[in-house]
């Protein structure tokens, strides 16, 4: 199998980005750990989706045994699931920050 990149936060690049789809007023409006969050989930879900692709290429271009194309559709069918998973993750974590949002506009102040 591939070798896919090591997630960027372990990598010790700064994760202090404005989310895609917030403009930037109503996202510093989110408690930063659940901005963390969102993005942790992207890239999660990022990676993901490129081990899927990967995971796809190999079972695509297998020519060997019947066997061994098997497993190699095994592997992208659980690569599809990670991926799912990982997806299903980050549309909950935009959702809560949707959520917060939606919350503070409806606060008195």
């Amino acid at each position: 199998m591939t070798a896919h990149p090591p997630e960027l936060h372990d990598a010790g690049m700064e994760r202090r980005f404005t989310p895609t789809g917030l403009p930037d007023e109503r996202a510093s409006q989110a408690p930063g750990w659940l901005v963390d969050e969102m993005l942790d989930c992207y890239l999660r879900w990022r990676l993901a989706e490129r081990a899927e692709c990967d995971a796809y290429q190999e079972w695509a271009s297998v020519t060997g045994t019947r066997t061994e194309r098997g497993l190699r559709f095994a592997a992208y069918l659980e690569s599809v699931d990670q991926e799912e998973s990982a997806a299903c993750s980050y549309a909950r974590a935009v959702r809560a920050i949707e959520l917060q949002l939606a919350r503070k506009a409806l606060a008195p102040a």
